[in-house]
């Protein structure tokens, strides 16, 4: 397949207005030219989906961003934007040839408006963020696998473009000083939280299923002892919820916790650092990814991706 004349060129501009001491007003747009020049030159069975096997797309898309932010102390700020963003497709998604080429028209850049809000700052002992988000997506690029892979052939992938979907979640995170001796030693636990909803908005088969291949529900956390001279020592754990494995949310991945504990020291000059990482302490079976099918009727099948069992990280960084 030859791709020659394909390019993204994105003009941006913005300006950050303070309205006050503590309200600012931070406007931009941006101006994307996107082309997809795309030929398929030579394929392993004949083109009988209907569709060219030459592609040529070159359009222009605009997307603006308004946004304030609200200081209610010199470290605590309320925020709140609307967005708009384009995602193009890449050049190597449109070209499949043969049983890839499944979709009912060229692939269209997605485009998808956004709105967010939320708060981040430092209080005391805290330091955090906490923020909203809802993206209302057209033309979604979702992958899914048509043909599994055999013993002589990798599986096969088609992108299309879905019907309207929703983006919604929400991302926090927050670190909270627990201790502080008097010769400067910390206990710190740090979490972070995000939640996926993504779904179709009403499509015609899959009505408001949530989309494939991303935990509902991830949670991080970790528990650090942070010595004055540089040493430290710490737990974590990593948590996700179980995950769709189609479109027909007919079967799903399952949930997992996975343990760990990292060591190190930082030297207090930062010239150096060494650390040991521990992952998966407890050796568990889990899925880390799963190759999203169109439905495989309740069917465990071979599209879960196997996440890695214990293992041990080292490494030393000097700075010169």
């Amino acid at each position: 397949v030859k791709y020659d004349g394909s390019f993204d060129h994105v003009f941006s501009l913005g300006n950050d207005l303070g309205l006050t001491d503590n309200l600012y007003l931070s406007t931009g747009v941006s101006a994307i030219q996107i082309k997809r020049n795309v030929k398929v030159s030579y394929s392993d069975r004949p083109n009988t989906s209907g569709l060219p096997s030459e592609y040529l797309y070159d359009e222009w898309r605009f997307a603006p961003r308004i946004g304030l932010r609200y200081y209610i102390a010199p470290d605590v700020q309320l925020f709140g934007n609307v967005s708009r963003t384009i995602d193009p497709p890449s050049s190597w998604s449109i070209s499949g040839s043969g049983v890839t080429t499944n979709y009912t028209k060229p692939l269209v850049p997605q485009t998808a408006n956004t709105v967010e809000f939320g708060i981040k700052g430092k209080y005391g002992i805290f330091d955090g963020s906490l923020a909203f988000y809802k993206s209302w997506v057209k033309n979604d690029l979702l992958n899914v696998q048509v043909l599994p892979a055999t013993a002589t052939s990798a599986a096969v992938v088609s992108t299309s473009n879905a019907t309207p979907t929703i983006h919604q979640g929400i991302e926090a995170g927050l670190s909270t000083r627990l201790w502080e001796g008097a010769n400067g030693d910390t206990l710190t636990w740090r979490q972070a939280y995000t939640l996926n909803d993504f779904h179709y908005e009403n499509d015609p088969l899959f009505k408001k299923n949530e989309l494939p291949g991303l935990p509902k529900h991830i949670y991080q956390g970790e528990l650090q002892y942070q010595f004055a001279n540089g040493l430290y020592a710490g737990v974590n754990v990593r948590t996700a919820s179980s995950t769709a494995v189609d479109y027909a949310n007919s079967f799903y991945a399952p949930s997992y916790t996975l343990w760990g504990a990292r060591f190190g020291f930082d030297d207090p000059g930062k010239t150096w650092q060494v650390y040991l990482d521990l992952k998966n302490l407890t050796n568990k079976a889990y899925v880390t990814a799963v190759a999203p099918s169109y439905d495989v009727q309740g069917k465990d099948t071979a599209v879960l991706y196997p996440g890695d069992g214990f293992g041990a990280f080292t490494g030393v960084t000097y700075n010169f």
